[in-house]
């Protein structure tokens, strides 16, 4: 049980720390970089990237599932089985990035207008995207290769690699925009070149992880794992479609405020998401340790797990509440020196700090429910919570005109979520 305590649990989260991390890392810095520049740039990077992020997010399934699905395999000692599952997430994972880099490129006008593309920035925006776009099956192929690593309990080989792909799309995002002196499409052209890096690095180790290529690709999938891993994929499917959705409608209803509201509120966002994406690394270990443990019926274990695994999203959650209450000035300069941009922040900053701690509990619970495979209650929790609350509340921007209450929509969704978790895991197994 020792590596259950709390001290176990965050030394074995640390590398999936690190890695979610590195995640928004490369796209904050292409936003600190970019914001230096042009505000219209940062602007427009920020409808570009929720646009492209909104369809990873949607398919996101192929990361939790796989992680799931492969952590299970692992614990039984299932050789054949697990080689199967990973069969199944790395076809899935190419048939979505193909299927979704098509739709992104011949529906790329219609999601102009959806999200709200102003003539002004269509220009800029279109640079950056179809970059992106091109590059697109790298970015799910590589998220999904990483997931399967994780699942094998190789945690700390997938930090390594996502590391090293941060760092060179850092050092080409900066070369392409400071020493080429490329517009907006430099900062699209590091993401893409460090993607396909990352998709090389991941598919060498995970060969190198068996005895040879033959034993990676000798069996056929059965109809058994390709139902069980769809019908998974379904359910996270649309608890990812509504979560994007929601991501989707906070970015169309700030850029309907303005170029300078937008802007800001991609310097929320990124905000946000740093600070959410640190505590998944915790929830992954809930992910990968819950499904190791519920594979082998380890209730009490579970109970130990869950307790300590919610102690650490808030001690987490608190320390990020104090750095985002002391260090404001500081976070917003990285971004932006335009005023402007300060004084929308500081209107809503408060919402920011004293949301970490319910922001991070629920991000655990996720971790959590996905371990123990509860895939459906999450996808009912998320419909429930997105158009009961987050909707009402993020729609008075049009009575109050400012983005504060597409803020308070946002968090009280994570509220919700952390409550419906709660109970859920008093259920199954009492803690």
């Amino acid at each position: 049980m020792n590596k259950l305590t709390k001290k176990g649990l965050f030394l074995f989260s640390l590398p999936s720390i690190f890695a979610c991390v590195l995640e928004p890392l490369a796209s904050l810095i292409d936003s600190a970089l970019v914001g230096h520049l042009s505000t219209a740039w940062l602007a427009a990077l920020a409808l570009g990237t929720t646009l492209l992020s909104s369809f990873s997010w949607i398919f996101n399934f192929l990361v939790h599932v796989s992680t799931e699905s492969v952590a299970k395999s692992s614990e039984v000692d299932k050789f054949d089985l697990q080689v199967e599952r990973i069969q199944v997430a790395v076809i899935m994972s190419v048939f979505v990035g193909m299927i979704s880099t098509l739709f992104l490129f011949f529906f790329r006008e219609k999601l102009y207008v959806l999200i709200g593309v102003t003539d002004d920035l269509k220009g800029l925006v279109e640079k950056y995207y179809l970059i992106r776009v091109y590059g697109h099956i790298f970015s799910i192929v590589y998220i999904t290769l990483l997931s399967i690593l994780k699942g094998q309990g190789k945690v700390s080989l997938s930090f390594i690699i996502l590391f090293v792909t941060t760092v060179s799309n850092i050092f080409f995002s900066w070369y392409f925009l400071f020493v080429m002196k490329m517009s907006l499409e430099g900062a699209a052209y590091g993401t893409v070149i460090a993607n396909i890096f990352g998709v090389i690095l991941s598919l060498i180790m995970l060969i190198r992880s068996f005895p040879s290529i033959r034993s990676l690709f000798k069996l056929r999938v059965t109809r058994s794992e390709w139902k069980i891993y769809s019908e998974k994929s379904g359910n996270l499917f649309i608890r990812s479609f509504l979560l994007t959705a929601v991501f989707f409608m906070s970015t169309r209803l700030a850029a309907s405020l303005g170029t300078v509201t937008l802007a800001a509120h991609q310097v929320l966002i990124q905000v946000w998401l740093f600070s959410s994406l640190f505590v998944d690394g915790v929830a992954v270990t809930g992910n990968i340790l819950g499904a190791k443990l519920r594979s082998v019926d380890e209730n009490e274990k579970i109970k130990l797990l869950t307790t300590n695994l919610l102690k650490i999203g808030f001690y987490l959650g608190g320390i990020f509440t104090i750095c985002y209450f002391m260090m404001q000035n500081y976070l917003w300069n990285i971004f932006s020196t335009d005023m402007r941009v300060h004084k929308v922040l500081e209107s809503v900053w408060y919402l920011i700090w004293l949301s970490q701690i319910p922001n991070a509990i629920a991000f655990v619970y996720d971790g959590l429910m996905f371990g123990h495979g509860e895939f459906k209650f999450v996808r009912n929790m998320m419909l429930i919570g997105a158009i009961f609350i987050y909707m009402p509340l993020a729609s008075g921007v049009f009575i109050f005109k400012n983005i504060t209450s597409i803020w308070v929509g946002l968090i009280t969704l994570n509220i919700f979520r952390w409550f419906c978790s709660r109970r859920k895991s008093v259920r199954i197994c009492g803690g």
